[in-house]
This record gives C-alpha cells, structure tokens and sequence, in this order.
C-alpha cells in the first residue's frame, strides 16, 4: 500500500523522486533539467531538480528530444549510483578536460527568441573562437577543420528534419543554411532547410554559453558554467556533463549537461578513452 506523509519536506521528496528515478531508468537524462542557481529551494543538493524554479523547462525539453542520438561513453561502463546521507549522489566519472574561456550568454528561449540579439550571440561566439583557435586550415582536436567545428557547435551537431520528424547529424551542406540564420534569423521565406537550421540552433544555443577547454575542444555549456569548471564523462550519461570541484577531493557541484564537439559519439572511447572511472560525489 501507498504511504502518504504530508509532514516531509517537499525537498526530501524531490530529493528522493530523483534518486528513485535514476535507478529505475538506468540514465541520467533526468539530470538534464537541473538548474541550481535557478533553484527556489535552496537546500536541494545541485544535482537535484527544482521543479518549483522558474528554469526554462520547455527549452531544455527540446533539447534533451534533439540529443536522443547521442552516446558520448558507449555503452561500455555499469551504470551505478547511490545516495549518502544529505541526499549527496555517488557516481562514476572521467574526467575530459577544464573550461579555460567562455562567451556570452544566449538569453534567448526557444518558443520566444528576439531574432536580431540570436545573431548578436553567434557572431560574439564566432569572434572568440577566432580569438582563442587558429582558423582556416588548422586542425580541430578531434578532427577536421577549426572552421567547420565551430558552425556544427552552434547546432549542437544536429539537425532536426521538419519534413521526416527526426534528428540526423549535420552534414556540410548545412553550412549555408546556418550562414543564412546567422545573417537573419527572421527571414520567413527561405524554405524548409532555414527552417529546420534556425529551430536547430535554437534548441542548441538558447540559455547556453559557449566554452573553450583547455585542450581546445569548443562546446556549448549551461549558463551557469565558469572558467574553471571541469567537463566529465558521467556512466549512465549520454552526454558530457560539467562539474565544479568544491575542494581538493571528488566533491562536485554539478552544473549541467553540455555538448563537445568532436566527443559526442563515442569518439573517445574509440580512442581508448576513459583511461580510469572515479567515484566521485554531487552535493
């Protein structure tokens, strides 16, 4: 029989939802819809949900339907998780690489978006890479051209099919189509490949930030993350998630989800990555 106890604090039971959640789905994907600074509830641990918060829980529902495609650790390490006293989550991660520069915000929501700051916030993303990377005929970390890794970024890799109503990878005929957005985002009348571009890029872009890592692999990042903030490769994840160490030891706030272009589908595992799986803790 069901038991009902209305004297819990709806923090415990967001808490306890989560977790229950995790196990029985064998995923992270409910991570996803995490917003910490956005939380009403402060004394939800980061990595839980605030479904009483004013996070734009449409637009992350769209994105989380585009990355279904995605499978950045394969599917070669046991998913496992557990919860420690405090609603604290222990999981396994590897760690990618560190966020070394990040651009402005895209304040922009996908069912509501001002077309002229959308472009403002390509260009200004643009000009970083260009400002941080060798362009032109330089090498991308994972492969192919600097050039091309920062337009396919800017669409998460993906584009949605109006027509099919599905999700492919973006090919480089698609460039045209995002030089077009870029240049007018409004513009109604140049079919349905601009269509399909401009809602891809929206799904991708809006309420992100651009990052830079280290090493020199570009992705798109929550709002929240800093300079600073490690990308992580979590088990049971499709995606790279980023993490903020609290101290010298495996503590983390968690951050987000992100997306890193050139890791999204398995490439680091076909490289024999990860070297190593840490327990680490999501407080």
């Amino acid at each position: 029989m069901l038991h009902t106890d209305y004297t819990t604090h709806l923090a415990d039971v967001f808490i306890d939802f989560a977790f229950s959640y995790l196990q029985a789905s064998g995923s992270l994907q409910l991570l996803n819809q995490t917003s910490y600074s956005q939380n009403n509830i402060v004394s939800l641990p980061s990595w839980v949900p605030d479904w009483t918060s004013a996070y734009d829980f449409y637009t992350e529902r769209r994105r989380l339907l585009a990355s279904s495609l995605f499978q950045a650790l394969g599917n070669t390490v046991r998913f496992s998780v557990s919860k420690l006293e405090g609603g604290v989550l222990c999981l396994d991660a590897s760690p990618v690489d560190t966020i070394s520069k990040v651009g402005m915000i895209c304040e922009e929501a996908y069912n509501k978006f001002n077309g002229g700051k959308l472009s403002c916030c390509l260009r200004s993303w643009e000009r970083l890479c260009k400002a941080e990377l060798e362009i032109g005929d330089s090498q991308y970390i994972a492969g192919g051209q600097v050039c091309d890794a920062i337009w396919q970024t800017m669409l998460n890799g993906l584009v949605y099919n109006h027509d099919k109503k599905k999700v492919r990878q973006c090919t480089p005929e698609d460039k045209h189509a995002y030089e077009q957005v870029k240049a007018d985002p409004l513009e109604s009348t140049r079919g349905v490949t601009f269509l399909d571009a401009r809602d891809s890029i929206l799904q991708a872009i809006c309420k992100r930030r651009l990052v830079i890592s280290r090493r020199g692999y570009i992705g798109l990042a929550p709002a929240d993350a800093e300079v600073g903030d490690e990308i992580h490769l979590l088990a049971g994840g499709n995606v790279p998630y980023v993490l903020r160490r609290r101290s010298g030891d495996l503590a983390f706030t968690f951050v987000g989800e992100c997306y890193v272009h050139g890791i999204m589908f398995g490439e680091l595992v076909e490289k024999g990555y990860p070297p190593r799986m840490e327990r680490v803790r999501l407080e």
